[in-house]
């Protein structure tokens, strides 16, 4: 389940298939990872395969098992499972860009942001903490998702209680969530059900960061499709292909599909939007493709009804960033100027504090020009604009203090 993307013509190598433990085979036993590996190479297949167009793919795939199956590794460090992953694709493969996809989680939110052994494993392979910044990596996390269809029936109010799960509360990775445009149902004798979650609204399945304390990150950081559930009349929810992703079967001599759906499939989307990002602009930074993708995220027009309301205050505010994160990239923002904005990326190294004998005093600070002519901006006028500023880098994880640090130490993005 752990997936890697790197910018070349996408091809099925054994050496890009591995297991931390040889017994268990490389080979896919439940259909999880390869359902995953399907939307984070393709995408949701469902409007693919109703084009007749070419679908090209500038990105290929590693992956690595790291659950012993059944019964999961019990017992065992994940934080060191998942280190031992990275380390046998970097080392099998040296040079490869890569982005770390991981839909495993702990199975409850007990956290509740605080950081864990996991988390802060994450929190220094992505920051390179053992090489002392020379080579960070991205790493994009699922949430996790709300337990069962008691849950979902309890939509939306199951979302302010159902918390996202540990590892998802690493500073340095991105957190996904989950929000669904599907709401037609297709299956036969289903008159009695309805949608769960309305158009651009949060998907019953994911979780948020509402019950965590103030001093814990604001997660997910951003949002992709995780389709939805249906309901009926009597308070029954259940899952349905017609509210769900279309992608690839791990028995591809019995089908060639399967549906997908969740936080799961919502992390394999934003890895895949996080590749063709990379493939475009191949001299980014790991910071840099994060910051993209954020800084291309927008609420919808539901999430701002749902958690904004009419009145925008702090409280409101901090509601809608614990539930929907920045909101939903968007892959033309993420890869393009507009026709009427411009994106400027500036990759900078910035010390912006030092210790002195007086105590920590304010050390570094850049200046950027905008690349616009200043006649243009001075025709302008009183035209209202709007100007969007996206911070990202990589924090040296601090597990014991690092909520409640005091005001000099930023908090990665």
């Amino acid at each position: 389940d752990l997936h890697n993307a790197q910018h070349s013509f996408p091809t099925r190598r054994s050496s890009d298939l591995h297991t931390l433990e040889p017994a268990w085979l490389v080979d896919d036993h439940n259909g999880h990872g390869t359902e995953l590996a399907g939307l984070a190479l393709l995408g949701d297949l469902t409007p693919a395969l109703a084009d007749d167009s070419d679908l090209l793919v500038g990105h290929r795939l590693e992956s690595v098992k790291i659950l012993e199956q059944p019964g999961g590794n019990q017992g065992e460090s994940y934080g060191d499972l998942t280190s031992e992953a990275v380390a046998r694709v970097e080392v099998t493969a040296i040079g490869r860009r890569r982005i770390f996809s991981m839909s495993v989680t702990a199975t409850d939110g007990r956290d509740r942001g605080r950081p864990s052994s996991w988390s802060s494993a994450i929190d220094r392979l992505a920051a390179d903490f053992d090489d002392e910044g020379a080579a960070p990596r991205l790493f994009v996390l699922s949430a996790g998702n709300t337990p069962d269809n008691h849950a979902w029936a309890n939509y939306p109010a199951s979302l302010a209680t159902n918390s996202a799960h540990d590892p998802a509360q690493a500073w340095n990775a991105i957190t996904v969530g989950a929000y669904s445009q599907l709401t037609n149902i297709t299956e036969p004798d289903t008159d009695d059900f309805e949608p769960v979650a309305p158009v651009d609204g949060l998907s019953p399945f994911t979780t948020t960061s509402t019950t965590w304390p103030r001093d814990w990150p604001f997660k997910p950081d951003i949002v992709m499709e995780g389709g939805n559930a249906a309901i009926d009349s009597g308070g029954f929810a259940c899952t349905m292909p017609s509210l769900s992703l279309l992608t690839t079967d791990h028995q591809p001599q019995v089908r060639s599909f399967t549906t997908s759906r969740a936080t799961s499939a919502a992390t394999a989307l934003a890895s895949k939007l996080a590749a063709e990002i990379w493939t475009a602009y191949p001299t980014l930074w790991p910071e840099t493709v994060r910051g993209l993708l954020v800084h291309s995220a927008r609420w919808t027009s539901r999430m701002l009804e749902d958690y904004l309301g009419p009145h925008k205050t702090r409280v409101s505010l901090t509601q809608l960033l614990r539930h929907c994160g920045y909101g939903v990239p968007d892959t033309g923002r993420a890869l393009a100027s507009a026709l009427n904005s411009l994106t400027l990326m500036v990759q900078d190294r910035i010390q912006p504090y030092e210790r002195t004998s007086k105590g920590i005093k304010t050390r570094d600070m850049h200046l950027h020009a905008l690349p616009w002519p200043i006649e243009v901006l001075e025709s302008l006028g009183e035209t209202p604009v709007t100007l969007r500023v996206t911070l990202s880098y990589f924090i040296e994880p601090n597990p014991g203090e690092r909520g409640l640090a005091d005001k000099y130490a930023y908090q990665s993005h």
